[in-house]
């Protein structure tokens, strides 16, 4: 199983979260909401080219399809995309919550082949395709401020009511 912790969820959080009543289910819903969207964004990766995610660094870009994976590919009637084939690696993935008093979740896959894509294969002649690590860090300013905003918005409802 491979999975990708929501980012963002720093000290300062952990501590505006014990300030306020009502402010631990706020940002429990906000870090939820954090990871629908990055399971969302994950998912837009599959049939697209992208330009992070393609080397260890996950700063170069995903290769092109070699011709013979183009071939097989329209040969079977699947799509000439990157990390598409059936769909079931891009639909194997969910969410997972954080469990009781815990202040996490984290997007995962089932998807036993998606490991040799995140990190490649080069003996299978799989090249690296990560659609979830480098997605995580590409989110995790917008993550963080999302679940800072809920906090600010539950701090403010308190005070003012």
């Amino acid at each position: 199983m491979i999975s990708v912790r929501i980012r963002g969820i720093d000290t300062t959080i952990r501590k505006l979260v014990n300030t306020h009543d009502g402010i631990y289910d706020n940002t429990r819903d906000a870090i939820n909401t954090a990871a629908a969207m990055l399971l969302e964004r994950i998912k837009a990766k599959f049939g697209v080219y992208q330009s992070t995610g393609g080397d260890p660094g996950g700063y170069g870009s995903w290769q092109k399809l070699k011709y013979n994976t183009i071939k097989m590919k329209l040969q079977h009637g699947y799509p000439n995309k990157p990390l598409i084939m059936t769909g079931n690696t891009m639909n194997s993935f969910s969410i997972k919550e954080g469990g009781e008093g815990r202040l996490s979740a984290s997007v995962s896959s089932s998807s036993k082949v998606l490991i040799h894509h995140i990190y490649g294969a080069p003996k299978a002649h799989v090249p690296m395709r990560d659609p979830a690590r480098i997605t995580a860090m590409e989110c995790k300013q917008e993550c963080h401020d999302m679940i800072e905003k809920a906090i600010l918005d539950a701090i403010r409802r308190s005070d003012n009511g």
